[in-house]
């Protein structure tokens, strides 16, 4: 039984694949096992596959249809025998010493999972510290709901008794949320964390990913759905309904601001008309307006001006005043 077993969901990945798995394969602790499972791609990653299985012993590959990022997961789960499990997206890399660092710290502080830090974020939480089960619930779940910071799975370890003890797997049909959910779930049943200083993981984002993504992707949708999902089945005796709602209120209200400025600035694929139609769509959401029309002054007291006017914008339903500052702060920080 290897230690750890590395999950790497695959579509269409063949022009970093090759990097990733390069940097897997190389990891300086060698008692783990990977995990690939090729969700239905069209071009040669499948290949690329079939010449790692034959370099290396410990790269088991799994072919199927296309599922989604969620049941290609779920896939590896079922078939992982690690006592702990790791994540890797395809088209990512890490550095020699990633698992081996994060498998001796769960080892020797006793954790059911590790946090390793994100490059692009800065943390909450102590560096270097180990939380119990009672810190996880009051402290770091409520995070969850605030904000998107921590969602990330790939800078994690976790214990696969937890998983498995408690059926914890990935949600089917979400493009977005779906790390968060696996995360709130596997929270809920841990008896203890540990934060760790350290970032081993190099996250490939395209430039302009996220702003050439809202041809593709209904982000206002995404985010109404996030905040109506009742999690109180789990979470009622860990968050009160009322903090609840004002944390999922916090999250969706800077989430709508974020989507004004990424639906209207340059270069995203939307013409202007459309760019001003989706502006209309988002402010006259029926979720929008009533979040944006309750009383928020203790969330907005800290504001910067900018947001502010955006935020008073979305409010009053401005809608050439929302295009407008949105293509100042662009112009502004480029």
């Amino acid at each position: 039984m290897p230690e750890v077993s590395i999950i790497i969901p695959i579509y269409n990945a063949s022009k970093y694949l090759q990097q990733c798995l390069e940097s897997v394969i190389a990891q300086n602790f060698q008692d783990i096992q990977i995990i690939c499972i090729n969700d239905g791609s069209t071009d040669v990653s499948l290949d690329i596959l079939k010449e790692f299985g034959k370099r290396d012993a410990r790269v088991i590959i799994i072919d199927q249809k296309n599922q989604g990022v969620s049941a290609a997961r779920n896939a590896g789960l079922e078939i992982a025998t690690g006592k702990y499990i790791g994540f890797v997206d395809s088209d990512d890399t890490i550095t020699p010493e990633f698992f081996q660092t994060l498998y001796e710290i769960l080892v020797e502080n006793q954790c059911d999972v590790v946090f390793s830090r994100s490059v692009s974020s800065e943390s909450m939480l102590q560096n270097n510290r180990k939380y119990s089960r009672q810190e996880i619930r009051s402290q770091i779940l409520p995070l969850y709901f605030k904000e998107d910071g921590y969602n990330a799975i790939w800078n994690k370890l976790y214990a696969a008794s937890v998983i498995n003890t408690n059926k914890i797997v990935f949600p089917i049909g979400k493009t977005h949320g779906e790390d968060a959910e696996f995360n709130i779930n596997y929270l809920l049943y841990a008896e203890s964390l540990y934060n760790l200083n350290y970032s081993g993981y190099h996250y490939r984002e395209e430039e302009g990913s996220v702003t050439r993504n809202v041809v593709k992707f209904n982000y206002l949708q995404n985010a109404v759905e996030t905040f109506q999902k009742d999690w109180s089945h789990l979470t009622r005796e860990v968050i009160s309904v009322e903090k609840m709602h004002h944390l999922k209120k916090e999250r969706f209200i800077n989430n709508v601001i974020s989507q004004i400025y990424i639906h209207a600035i340059p270069n995203n694929g939307l013409s202007i008309r459309n760019k001003l139609r989706k502006l209309h769509e988002i402010i006259n959401n029926e979720t929008a307006k009533t979040l944006f029309s309750e009383n928020n002054e203790l969330l907005t007291t800290n504001f910067s001006k900018y947001k502010s006017e955006v935020y008073k914008g979305i409010k009053t339903k401005s809608l050439i005043k929302l295009y407008l500052l949105s293509l100042y702060s662009y112009y502004r920080n480029k």
